[in-house]
């Protein structure tokens, strides 16, 4: 089955959750390994972590029930080149969990610092299948509550990422 961006039989939600780093960084630098290292502590993993400041989230803004059904709630704006930015923050920051509970095979570029081209362009599905390098088991996968990928991405000024859907 080729599920678009905008399928009416499921819903697109992506969960980009974000800690700021720029605070902690004082007391101790933050850096993948440091990042990558905590996820191998189970019993911290579900503990708030102080200095969190954002969490993006595709939903009904209106305050209804349209949680990206169509399409409406599933990004922050349409690109003039119809792709569409999924997030876009400054920083410095890190990515600590993207969550969906139906990703697509569409590409996502994710663009780090002001750069013209993407540093990392993925396959959405590809997050989660626990295969790509570096997005793999157990870090990211699917479950009962849908699809997570835990593994921390860093940046420094400001990141966005943008979909690029067959059938924007």
């Amino acid at each position: 089955m080729n599920r678009s961006l905008f399928s009416r039989r499921m819903p697109v939600i992506a969960i980009f959750a974000l800690q700021s780093f720029a605070i902690r960084a004082q007391q101790t630098p933050v850096t993948l390994t440091s990042e990558v290292h905590k996820l191998a502590n189970i019993v911290s993993l579900p503990v708030f972590v102080t200095g969190t400041e954002a969490q993006v989230s595709t939903y009904d803004t209106t305050g209804g029930n349209n949680d990206g059904f169509n399409g409406n709630y599933s990004f922050i704006r349409r690109n003039p080149d119809s792709s569409l930015v999924m997030l876009d923050l400054d920083g410095p920051g890190e990515i600590n969990r993207i969550a969906t509970p139906t990703p697509t095979t569409d590409t996502l570029d994710f663009y780090f610092d002001g750069e013209p081209r993407p540093r990392l362009s993925v396959n959405y599905m590809d997050l989660f299948s626990g295969h790509r390098y570096p997005f793999v088991a157990p870090t990211c996968g699917s479950g009962t509550g849908g699809y997570f990928c835990y593994f921390p991405i860093l940046f420094q000024r400001h990141c966005t990422i943008v979909s690029r859907g067959k059938h924007l």
